[in-house]
């Protein structure tokens, strides 16, 4: 007990040690000092432990190109009853070789260790690494650090790397100056249950790994960071690899990451967060999946000008009652082949929240780049928000729908929305072509479809009129047209707020460019609450036929036509309330009018009103402006008086 042991190596001096060696082993509170320096060296046959007593202190240091092998195992806090603290320090390209044996930092109950690399020092460790180690029964409180600065770096290459590794341990990796940890196996942070590992990469460092899990085992909890240009590149991470647990992976300041393969939340109620934001980077060629189990919740945010990059996006896909998230914020961009949301699962809600960023669709012909709730209708799926959703190559184009397939098109079977926030915004999906198949799903509440509130604006898909047959359909499957919106077959499962057009004197090989308006907007022309009186806009649109191709962001050359006939289907509840829904529309001159072109008895299960164009507009989009307005019944008392 309170005893103290000092051992120093210098001026190249060689030291063998065949058997166990400790620093700070008295019975409590002893220290131990061992230091190397001036090129001394020296080989541990045996067991290592630099911090073994209880309430006791080992330190190990090595400086000016020392250089320790050890053979066994090497422990820095080690004493079986706990509260060690133990501390490694390797500087001026000193190097540790871990031959064989494992190497712990922190181990057993509330112990401290933490081993300190500088300078172009190097730890090159062949067996398994556990930092914050713990041990099975006796671990809580235990806490181990592992700090790289100066260039310095861990080279693993057969070993595995575990950051709070035992039930209720902390185990924490803090990494700066260009340095490097390479780890061929896996790496495991917040490994066992209970269990926090924090990894923070920053100043250029790097990190190179075959598999990385970010709270890996139940109810463990695990960070990491990745920050001011530093890499982290890996075949495979899991944030949240097992049930109740919590993950984090933050990537700012122009960090990056390089994961072939990304799954976020994938076991029961766990809770993964990525996030991305100032000009941070995640490059994925694979798939990235977000909530992916049994009640899992995932969340993925890009803001600040970051960038992700996957081959695909699956969000709350194919598990019992999860939830995913998928936020992209001002200036953000995510670039993908496709993205899945809510699908396969009746009880899943899959979410994209778009806040002013772009998500690209980068695949040259995909078929269906996105999935919305599909064909399952108590799932909860939708898209909100303001900003940009289109193609990767500017060359690509809406194809009509033939026999060669779909190409551009949307599965929807939930709510996209345009809110602004109360700021007059777009959100603009003008690149797609329709929705690849008519929905299936009960959808009794009638409001899956497209809307704009809040002082949105949202650009419909673009659509090109049958070739076989004078019609289209706007914002719902090409499959639908025209006539099947004049029977009470519409009762079946439409999407809102779309509508059908036929032409006459039209040259169908053009483009009906479409926008839908929340009827708070300023650029709506002037008049319309005179015109319909008592009446309640329930959907303003804007429309025209153009010659403009697909790659067109605000078309300018509109197409001739004569007439037009036009269905519009408005979401199917509340429909009780009214006695009858009228359109109206703007005659297209500076100071014009609004007019009645159709109307009809409104009626639950039918939510379809007619309207009637006899000529282009005066305007530049030649369909014109149309307000979908709706007329309550009358109500109130009446008096007979004979």
């Amino acid at each position: 007990a309170t005893s103290t042991g000092i051992v120093e190596f210098a001026d190249s001096s060689m030291g063998t040690f065949n058997s166990n060696c400790y620093m700070g082993v008295g019975g409590s509170k002893s220290f131990g000092s061992l230091t190397f320096s001036d090129d001394a060296s020296a080989t541990f046959g045996g067991q290592c432990g630099v911090g073994a007593s209880i309430y006791g202190t080992g330190e190990m240091h090595l400086k000016d190109s020392a250089l320790v092998t050890t053979r066994n195992q090497l422990y820095v806090c080690a004493n079986t009853k706990g509260c060690s603290t133990g501390l490694v320090t390797l500087a001026d390209s000193s190097i540790i070789s871990n031959v064989a044996g494992a190497l712990v930092i922190g181990c057993y109950s509330n112990a401290f260790g933490r081993m300190e690399l500088r300078g172009n020092s190097r730890l090159v460790n062949l067996s398994t690494f556990y930092v914050g180690h713990g041990n099975d029964t006796s671990s809580s409180g235990a806490h181990g650090e592992l700090a790289l600065y100066g260039n310095s770096s861990v080279e693993a290459p057969t070993s595995y790397l575990h950051i709070g590794s035992k039930p209720g341990a902390t185990g924490m990796v803090d990494m700066h100056d260009s340095s490097s940890l390479t780890v061929s196996n896996y790496i495991a942070i917040g490994r066992e249950q209970y269990a926090t590992g924090i990894v923070t990469v920053a100043d250029s460092a790097r990190i190179d790994a075959g598999f990385i899990h970010v709270a890996s085992t139940s109810q463990s909890r695990g960070e990491m960071t990745v920050t001011s240009n530093a890499v982290v590149t890996c075949t495979n991470m899991i944030v949240c690899a097992s049930t109740s647990n919590k993950g984090d992976l933050h990537i700012t300041g122009s960090g990056e990451a390089i994961i072939s393969n990304m799954t976020i939340a994938a076991y029961g109620t766990s809770n993964g967060r990525v996030a991305t934001d100032d000009d941070g980077r995640l490059i994925c060629p694979g798939t990235i999946q977000v909530g992916v189990g049994d009640r899992s919740h995932g969340y993925l945010k890009a803001a600040g000008g970051s960038v992700v990059v996957a081959s695909n996006i699956t969000v709350s896909v194919g598990t019992t009652a999860c939830t995913g998230i998928v936020e992209i914020a001002e200036g953000a961009v995510v670039s993908n082949d496709y993205i899945k949301i809510g699908c396969h699962s009746d009880s899943s809600r899959g979410i994209l929240k778009m806040s002013g960023g772009s998500l690209i669709i980068s695949g040259r012909n995909p078929n269906d780049p996105i999935y919305l709730n599909q064909r399952l209708g108590r799932v909860s799926a939708w898209i909100r928000g303001w900003g940009k959703v289109a193609f990767e190559d500017p060359r690509a184009t809406v194809t009509e729908w033939g026999s060669a397939g779909r190409t551009r098109c949307i599965v929807h079977y939930g709510q996209v929305i345009a809110d602004g926030e109360g700021v007059e915004r777009d959100l603009d999906f003008g690149r797609f072509n329709a929705i690849s198949y008519a929905n299936t799903a009960a959808n009794t509440s009638g409001t899956n479809g497209w809307f704009a509130v809040n002082k949105g604006r949202l650009k419909l898909p673009r659509c090109l009129p049958r070739k076989a047959a004078n019609y289209t359909c706007v914002g719902d499957c090409v499959t639908l047209n025209y006539a099947d919106e004049t029977s009470s077959a519409t009762t079946s499962n439409r999407l809102a707020n779309t509508f059908s057009c036929v032409f006459t004197g039209a040259d169908l090989n053009n483009f009906i460019f479409s926008e839908l308006y929340a009827t708070d907007r300023s650029d709506i022309p002037a008049g319309l609450s005179a015109a319909i009186g008592a009446g309640s806009p329930i959907s303003v649109w804007r429309a025209g036929l153009f010659t403009d191709g697909p790659e067109t962001d605000e078309p300018v050359n509109p197409s001739t036509f004569t007439s037009a006939k036009i269905h519009f289907r408005l979401p199917n509840d509340n429909l009780d309330d009214l006695a009858l829904l009228c359109v109206y529309r703007h005659d297209g001159t500076a100071g014009g009018k609004w007019r009645l072109v159709g109307h009809t008895k409104a009626r639950k299960g039918w939510p379809v009103v007619p309207a009637t164009v006899s000529a282009p507009s005066a305007a530049n989009w030649n369909l014109g402006w149309f307000a979908v307005v709706g007329r309550e019944k009358p109500f109130g008392t009446a008096l007979l008086i004979r």
